[in-house]
This record gives C-alpha cells, sequence and structure tokens, in this order.
C-alpha cells in the first residue's frame, strides 16, 4: 500500500526490527526524518482531571500549559521531570473532563512522532469505529458515538470476555466485531477479523494506520506526542513583547528627531529656491540693461536705397525665371530631355549665363532644338550661343547662352 508523504521530511516507521518507509520497505532513516512510532497503552501515563466550567482557563491562556501545571497538583506528573502529553475532553454543562496520555520527555528523541495505540482508529470512518472493538496488542479499544469510551489490557481470553461485558453493561451494545492482528481467539462470542482488512491487507496494518494518522490533516491534525522544540529566548513571546516594546519606545525617540530633521530641509530647500529666484532676477535685469545699451548701436533704420535694391533684386530675377520657362517649352515641344542645367550671372548688371546638356533619340529633333533656341531665345549686343554636339548614342548636345556677358 503506497501512502502519499510529501518528500521534504521522509517519514519512517520505527518497529522492533528496525525501521520502515511507506512502502513497508526496511530503510536507514536519514537525520532529518521524522521517526514515527505507535506507544502501547501499558506504555503511557495516563490522568484524569475533571475541571468545573468555572475553573477553566481563561481566554489567552494556553489550555496545554494550564493542564500541566493541574497535573502537577494532583501528582500525576512529578517536578522534577519533563513529560510530553496529549488530552481528549469530554464537555457537559458543569464540568470539563480531560483524559491525558503523556510519556516522559525523556524516552523519545527530538524527530520521534509518538501515536498512543488507543488513537489509531481515529483515523478510520465513523462506520467501521462503532460498536466495533479493537485489539491492538494487548490495548482492548472501544469508541462510541465518534469518542474513545473505553481501553483496557487484555492479555487473555478472559479479558476480552470481561470487557465486552462491561461494553453490554454500561453502553447497553453488544460489539458487532472485533479487529485484531492476534486471530487465537476462535471460541470469542463475536466474530473476530483480521486488522488487515481494514488497511488492504496490508502485511503492517499497524504502521499503516500510523502512516494514515500521521498524515490525516482533514478536518484537523490529530493529537500526536511530540518533544517541543528548544525553548529559545529569542523565539518566545517574552522577547517579542520586548522587542515591540524597545521599537516602540525608540519609534519615539525618533519621530521628533525626524520632524525637526525634515522642517530644518523644507527651510533649507525653501531658502535655496529663493536664492536661485534672486539670481534669476538679477540676471534678467542684466540681459535688460545690456539690451538697451547695445540695440541702438546694431539695429540702423531702413532706407529709401536700401527698399529700391531690394525692389531691383527682386525684379531682376523675373526675367529669368521666364527665361528658364520658355526654355523648357522649346525643349519640350521637340521631344528634348534635359540632363543638367546651370546658371549664373550678375542680377545688378542683368548679365545671364545658361549652360545646359541635351540629349534626344534622334538627331535632327536635337539639330532642330538647337537652331530654335538660336533664333528664339532674347538677343542683344553682347548675346552669344555657343554649341557642341557630342558623339554618343543616344546624340547628345552641349549648349551655352550668354546674355550682356562681355
Amino acid at each position: 500500500m503506497t501512502l502519499g508523504l510529501k518528500r521534504s521530511n521522509k517519514v519512517v516507521f520505527m518497529t522492533q526490527d528496525g525501521c520502515i518507509d511507506t512502502h513497508l520497505r526496511p530503510i536507514t532513516p536519514s537525520k532529518n526524518s521524522k521517526l514515527l512510532s505507535c506507544i502501547p497503552l501499558s506504555h503511557l501515563i495516563k490522568g484524569q482531571i475533571r475541571a468545573p466550567k468555572h475553573t477553566l482557563p481563561a481566554d489567552g491562556v494556553d489550555t496545554k500549559d494550564w493542564l500541566y501545571v493541574r497535573c502537577l497538583e494532583m501528582g500525576i506528573f512529578e517536578a522534577n521531570l519533563p513529560y510530553v502529553f496529549v488530552y481528549l475532553c469530554e464537555d457537559s454543562p458543569s464540568e470539563s473532563v480531560f483524559h491525558i496520555y503523556a510519556l516522559l520527555a525523556t524516552s523519545i528523541n527530538p524527530h520521534q512522532v509518538c501515536i498512543p495505540d488507543v488513537f489509531l482508529p481515529m483515523v478510520l470512518e465513523s462506520t467501521l469505529r462503532e460498536a466495533h472493538l479493537f485489539l491492538l496488542g494487548e490495548t482492548l479499544v472501544f469508541y462510541h458515538q465518534g469518542k474513545l469510551a473505553y481501553t483496557a489490557l487484555c492479555q487473555d481470553f478472559d479479558g476480552i470476555i470481561n470487557a465486552l461485558d462491561y461494553i453490554h453493561t454500561i453502553y447497553s451494545i453488544s460489539p458487532i466485531a472485533i479487529y485484531g492482528e492476534d486471530t487465537s481467539y476462535p471460541e470469542l462470542p463475536v466474530p473476530f477479523i483480521p486488522l488487515s482488512t481494514l488497511v488492504a491487507r496490508s502485511p503492517q496494518p499497524i504502521a499503516t494506520l500510523s502512516f494514515l494518522y500521521f498524515a490525516h490533516k482533514t478536518p484537523k491534525a490529530l493529537p500526536l506526542l511530540v518533544l517541543k522544540p528548544a525553548f529559545s529566548f529569542y523565539q518566545s513571546h517574552t522577547s517579542k513583547l520586548l522587542l515591540l516594546i524597545a521599537c516602540v519606545t525608540l519609534l519615539m525617540l525618533i519621530y521628533p528627531m525626524i520632524e525637526l530633521s525634515e522642517s530644518l530641509y523644507i527651510k533649507h530647500q525653501t531658502q535655496k529656491l529663493i536664492d536661485q529666484n534672486l539670481a534669476i532676477s538679477h540676471q534678467i535685469q542684466s540681459l535688460k540693461t545690456a539690451y538697451k545699451a547695445t540695440a541702438p548701436q546694431s539695429l540702423k533704420p531702413i532706407t529709401q536705397k536700401d527698399l529700391l535694391a531690394i525692389h531691383q533684386a527682386q525684379t531682376s530675377y523675373i526675367p529669368r525665371y521666364a527665361l528658364i520657362a520658355k526654355l523648357t517649352q522649346i525643349l519640350k515641344s521637340y521631344h528634348i530631355q534635359l540632363k543638367d542645367l546651370y546658371v549664373s550671372g550678375d542680377i545688378w548688371g542683368n548679365a545671364v549665363v545658361i549652360g545646359l546638356e541635351i540629349s534626344s533619340d534622334s538627331s535632327e529633333n536635337l539639330t532642330t532644338a538647337i537652331t530654335k533656341l538660336k533664333t528664339s531665345l532674347p538677343q542683344a549686343k553682347s548675346t552669344q550661343i555657343f554649341s557642341h554636339t557630342l558623339d554618343a548614342q543616344p546624340p547628345r548636345a552641349q549648349i551655352i547662352w550668354t546674355y550682356n556677358v562681355l
């Protein structure tokens, strides 16, 4: 039978012959392994504490601490010996009854987890617990209405018979069957069923039930006997409370200093901003003063001569635009492509030099276009047109036209 337990802290079960894992195979435990063991009722220290309702511990007092003190007062525990214990509680309107199951703390090691054998049936469904007896070794266990009702040590046939009579007398119930490991009681008045039938015929039913018990988490973990971690002042509630008080005290001392520091910082930053604003104001004023001193010297009034020169320059460009437009129109009419165009001259002297390179698929078109240009472009005393045909395919020509150039 395989049980789903986490591997982080591997759980092994301690038997008389060694340890076994959840697959019931022999194993050597590691230093971090949880050592699970089932403790017989005969090895436990048992006690009962009856507490009227008005004597129960107040809210905030740990019930186990209160029970430990009561066990010392009633002689269940000895004052000079350490114990680990668990308890079951029966509540009634007038009192609470605490059933104590304990071990000497020196009898187990820090990695050991002990399960009292009388608790093992808790892991079973309620239908299997009710009206059944469990014979676990020499411990006879009876659960009634979901609670542990009766336990006894039965070492022989007569012990089991006496337990059956007691249960019938007190609870008016005749158990349906007894689950147990020992099958040497064929003459019992109730059927005796092997304990392994409850755990899928496991060859180690006590170990399997212990693994199931340890892994049981819902609705809450079942009671276990374990050693408490060694006391550490730094992990205790007292140390946490003292640390909290120290932090509050330190905060009360530091807070006024923080407020003072913040106030000084704000005052310093405010003064810094004021100084910066004053510096900027002085700089702006200096710029205004310098501008007033230099502006009259750098700015001169525009004269009529300046306006005439601007107008003349503007109007001198207009004939050039018209000339280029006419040149383009002539070339386009003869299907001539313009490859390069260069324009230079003196706008004040109305002198212009135009250089262009043209090409065409037809040498005839090229010759006609050159002739047309010579007769169509504006003429002056110093107007000249130079043309030069290049030997290339397609045919190309270079033309230089000068106007008023000496």
